[in-house]
Formats: C-alpha cells, structure tokens, sequence
C-alpha cells in the first residue's frame, strides 16, 4: 500500500527533474499530487496519526524546479518568434524566378 505509490512518486519527480522543459513536465507533477492525495486521505482516516507528507514535498519541489524553466522556455520561443515575424520571408524571395516555374497543359485535363 505503500510502496508502490512512493515508487511511482519517486520515478515521476525523477522523470520531472531529469526534463524540467518536457512538454508532460505538468502532467507528472499532477500524478504527483494525486499520489499526495492518496497519502493525504490516509491521514485523514487514520485521524492524522498517519502522516506521510513526502509525496506532497515532491510536488512542490519539482512545480518550483519546473515553473522557472517555463519561463525561460516561453521568453526564448517569444525571442523566437518576434525575429521570425521580422522577416516576412526568411529564405529571400530574390531568387525565385517564376519563368522557371512551368506546367504542362496536360496535368489540368
């Protein structure tokens, strides 16, 4: 009853630390919590002579480790995107020549 939600909590949180910019980033850190929340009810039925707040600390230590690298990742994509938007046509349209550019009749009909 135990060990295997610490088990899967430990693996998440690793999993979390190892690609903080991992597109499940979030979604482990809410397995985490649930599992937090397993542990939390145990706590509640055992009239809180059962308490386990590791899982919970987990949460809490990979959404801090988790929300800085966000932030980094979403401030380099807008970075990104502004210098693409400052170049309508980033490969040039200078060497395109439409002359070169033909089809025959045949692939209409």
């Amino acid at each position: 009853m135990f060990y295997f939600p610490i088990l899967g909590a430990i693996n998440l949180f690793i999993n979390t630390i190892a690609a903080p910019s991992n597109p499940s980033a979030l979604s482990d850190i809410a397995l985490i919590e649930v599992i937090a929340g397993i542990f939390a009810r145990l706590e509640y039925t055992s009239g809180g002579q059962l308490s386990i707040p590791f899982p919970r600390e987990l949460a809490e230590y990979a959404r801090a480790l988790v929300s800085p690298s966000r932030d980094i990742l979403s401030g380099a994509l807008s970075l990104s995107r502004q210098s693409e938007s400052a170049q309508p046509f980033p490969g040039g349209v200078d060497n395109i020549s439409f002359d070169e550019v033909s089809l025959p009749l045949t692939s209409f009909l």
